[in-house]
């Protein structure tokens, strides 16, 4: 590339993300996928930067939102919001699908340098590749700015247009799948949906998504549990739309799985053992708990905001492989 284009690239990229760089070669870098650094030995790929990016960006969310929604007063931090509404924020600001929206509209993936076969398969279009690309891009900032949580929060509020965002959201904007799912769940009167997910190989993971009283399940993967989750929530909301759901009848009379697990191993004459595997306690202050369940050889976990939630969603897994 010739000095002048790299130059007037790297302006154009300034420009368009609303910061001047000190160093540039963090810029560079940000832009830099790992297929290209197969071509280029002397170059440096964006993982660090992105890894990074990842965990200031939730920081910078989450301040931009309590700027949106809060204020010091005399009697300490008031807000508009309540715990749950911002964690239901921070999930639509920081999907995977909004993110890589939000890059598309800026035009910056036509920056990326990628190897050959990159640019053949179009990555720069891809979800995931615009997602790492914008975390990347926080990481090079936040480490260019000596990490300046003022400079992030006004990228993040710039770049994610989160004032527009909170104005379109309170006029009913998607906010989650999960969200939308419990939701359709409920005003039907079902009970939530259970899930359960399993770390692959590759260091994804698989969840499945149990909507037991409707007797189906649905899988799906992602590079994290929330990834996953929101996909399999997705996947089930446009399923029951497609097969439409009716009002849920006595469904308090129904057994849940850990009667039903009970019954399967009293018939079988085998020993049903539970074990609360972890206490987690989350960004949000609740709970998940693990809990493993164990029939004969077959073993399987679920996880829950109280143990016996987790026992449930444990009884439920096993089942499916029991009796499928």
């Amino acid at each position: 590339m010739r000095r002048y284009d790299y130059d007037e690239k790297m302006q154009a990229v300034e420009n368009a993300i609303g910061y001047r760089f000190r160093n540039r070669a963090l810029l560079l870098q940000a832009f830099t996928r790992p297929s290209y650094v197969n071509e280029h030995k002397d170059t440096l790929d964006y993982q660090v930067l992105e890894y990074y990016g990842d965990k200031m960006l939730s920081v910078s969310v989450n301040r931009a939102l309590f700027g949106v929604f809060s204020v010091m007063s005399d009697r300490g931090l008031e807000s508009t919001l309540k715990e749950g509404d911002y964690s239901a924020y921070h999930a639509a600001l920081t999907n995977k699908s909004y993110l890589a929206e939000r890059m598309r509209s800026l035009s910056l993936g036509s920056f990326l340098r990628m190897g050959e076969g990159d640019k053949k398969s179009g990555a720069d279009q891809v979800d995931s590749v615009l997602e790492d690309l914008l975390e990347s891009i926080v990481g090079a900032i936040a480490i260019d700015s000596g990490d300046d949580l003022s400079v992030l929060t006004s990228f993040v509020l710039r770049v994610l247009d989160i004032e527009d965002f909170v104005k379109t959201s309170q006029g009913k904007r998607h906010i989650s799948a999960k969200n939308d799912l419990q939701e359709l769940l409920q005003g039907a009167g079902y009970a939530l949906p259970l899930y359960t997910d399993m770390k692959n190989a590759d260091d994804t993971f698989t969840v499945t998504c149990f909507v037991k009283e409707l007797g189906f399940s649905i899988v799906a993967e992602g590079k994290n549990i929330k990834e996953a989750e929101l996909a399999a929530a997705a996947a089930a909301v446009s399923r029951l739309s497609a097969m439409g759901i009716g009002k849920a009848t006595r469904v308090s009379d129904q057994p849940n799985a850990v009667s039903k697990l009970n019954e399967y191993a009293q018939k079988k004459k085998l020993t049903v053992r539970y074990r609360t595997v972890s206490d987690v306690i989350l960004s949000d202050n609740t709970h998940r708990f693990t809990v493993s369940v164990s029939v004969a050889d077959t073993v399987a976990e679920g996880h829950g905001k109280t143990v016996n939630e987790a026992k449930r969603a444990a009884a439920e897994a096993i089942l499916m492989r029991l009796m499928p």
